[in-house]
């Protein structure tokens, strides 16, 4: 069976947070780079990835902001959603597109937004 959100990366600082996202996504068909909780990780993952069809990027990384991230993934065409507890304004207007899930995140409503910015239409999630 093919999977239905690809391969995402999940960029979280929070274990919890991270481990629950990452385990969310797979039991909605993804394949999980990560969670990796630095810029300088994400990057180097991103940069070494063969596939990677989607993010899941935290702002803020232990104080550390993921707009370097969010900017290769844009370079590489890759779609992205960002997640925060921070207000929109916080986004630097060359990302102000890009979808902010406000934390506490759903998982399903992470999911629901990959597979639209994957083109992936909006199959039932459980």
């Amino acid at each position: 069976m093919e999977k239905a959100l690809g391969h995402v990366l999940v960029v979280e600082d929070e274990y919890l947070i991270a481990v629950d996202l990452a385990e969310a996504l797979e039991r909605h068909g993804a394949t999980i780079l990560g969670p990796f909780s630095s810029v300088a990780h994400a990057t180097a993952a991103i940069d070494n990835a063969s596939k990677l069809d989607g993010a899941v990027i935290d702002i803020n990384l232990g104080g550390e902001l993921s707009f370097p991230i969010a900017a290769l993934l844009r370079q590489k065409r890759i779609p992205f959603i960002f997640t925060s507890g921070y207000d929109r304004v916080v986004i630097p207007p060359s990302l102000s597109q890009v979808p902010l899930v406000s934390k506490p995140a759903d998982s399903r409503e992470i999911a629901a937004l990959l597979l639209s910015l994957l083109g992936k239409g909006h199959q039932e999630l459980q």
